[in-house]
This record gives structure tokens, C-alpha cells and sequence, in this order.
């Protein structure tokens, strides 16, 4: 089951589960029934780079491949959240960085900040 979650959460769906129900057959035979809630799409809103003097959001921006939702982010699936891809974003912007000519730079974290929006009923 933690398998088939992982995979959700890699696609976007970080509210993903998975419940197994095991239906009796008789005969010492059972059929094994995952039933999978998908949950909501997680999306990156917004992408902010703390720290960065020399070069403007946009530079950075155009280095990693996560974006956050736009009209075209159905067509690139950029902005869904994957942990691997903020991954290789970090290394992308540390290379980015050396290439222009800080070897010291580093990209110490990226941190999602999953907090929830909830509409207000008044």
C-alpha cells in the first residue's frame, strides 16, 4: 500500500490512500480489493527564492522545472508538487549558480509550505 501512495504523492495527490478489503471466496480463497481515494491535486501557488542577490526570480524561475499554476499548467503539469522534482530543482540552481561563477553557493533547502486555505462562510 505505502508503494501505491508513493506514487499518488509523486503525481501531485498528497491526500491519496489506500484501504485493502479482503472479500472471502470460501475454499481457503480470498480476492484482495485495494480501494484508492486520489484526494485533491497538490499545486505550487507560488515559488519564492529567499536569499538570492545576484540574480531576480525570474533567472531562477527559468532554471528549475516546478512553476506555480498559471493558464498553461494544464498543458505542462509544471506545477504539480513532486518531492523529486524539488530535488533536482536544488541541484539545478546549485549547478546554475556555479556555472556563473559561485562555487560556494548552495541551495540549503526547499521547503513546501503545504498550508491549507479555507473559505470563509460568513
Amino acid at each position: 500500500m505505502g508503494r501505491i501512495v508513493e506514487t499518488y504523492r509523486h503525481a501531485g495527490r498528497n491526500d491519496a490512500g489506500v484501504a485493502p478489503k479482503i472479500i472471502d471466496r470460501g475454499n481457503d480463497r480470498v480476492d484482495l480489493v485495494y480501494e484508492v481515494t486520489e484526494g485533491k491535486k497538490s499545486t505550487v501557488r507560488q515559488i519564492e527564492f529567499v536569499g538570492n542577490k545576484v540574480f531576480g526570480k525570474r533567472q531562477l524561475a527559468a532554471v528549475i522545472k516546478t512553476s506555480a499554476t498559471n493558464m498553461l499548467s494544464f498543458l505542462t503539469g509544471g506545477d504539480e508538487y513532486d518531492p523529486d522534482r524539488i530535488g533536482a530543482d536544488r541541484e539545478q540552481l546549485r549547478l546554475y549558480y556555479r556555472n556563473k561563477g559561485y562555487a560556494d553557493a548552495s541551495v540549503t533547502s526547499a521547503r513546501p509550505n503545504t498550508t491549507r486555505r479555507c473559505m470563509d462562510s460568513r
